[in-house]
């Protein structure tokens, strides 16, 4: 069995103990910074299982996303309710089980301790970092 196949049904097996879920939340001051760089800079940091999504000859995006959730809740507890900050840093590959387009995170981290927590059991990495998002708007927005 390849790795991405062993990984993928772990995970499902481990994904039918947790009960379906729907989450709510604003998304607001979002910043998306894209940089186009050569294949052998973000080579390192990608599973070689998985292609780098290439959109030149050896050159790929690798993006940047700051962005503050306000009011997020799990629809089974609307009543329990947080916000935190987000960082992530991801580049674009390809699924070798389906040939789709995916997203790979490089790194990812959450300003809550208790959801990078909880998010870390469900095998989500998302680390506890410390940042804020703050945005200024002008007259005109």
């Amino acid at each position: 069995m390849r790795v991405i196949e062993k990984y993928i049904y772990t995970l499902k097996g481990f994904m039918k103990f947790i009960p379906r879920f729907s989450v709510e939340m604003a998304i607001e001051d979002v910043l998306y910074l894209s940089y186009f760089i050569a294949v052998e800079k973000v080579r390192p940091f990608v599973p070689a299982i998985l292609r780098l999504d290439e959109v030149a000859a050896g050159k790929v995006f690798i993006s940047v996303v700051a962005l503050r959730c306000r009011d997020v809740r799990l629809f089974r507890f609307p009543s329990l309710t947080f916000s935190c900050c987000q960082l992530n840093i991801h580049t674009y590959v390809i699924d070798p089980l389906t040939g789709d387009h995916g997203v790979f995170f490089i790194k990812s981290g959450i300003t809550s301790r208790r959801i990078s927590y909880v998010t870390r059991l469900l095998q989500v990495p998302w680390d506890k970092i410390q940042f804020e998002v703050h945005a200024t708007r002008e007259k005109d927005n």
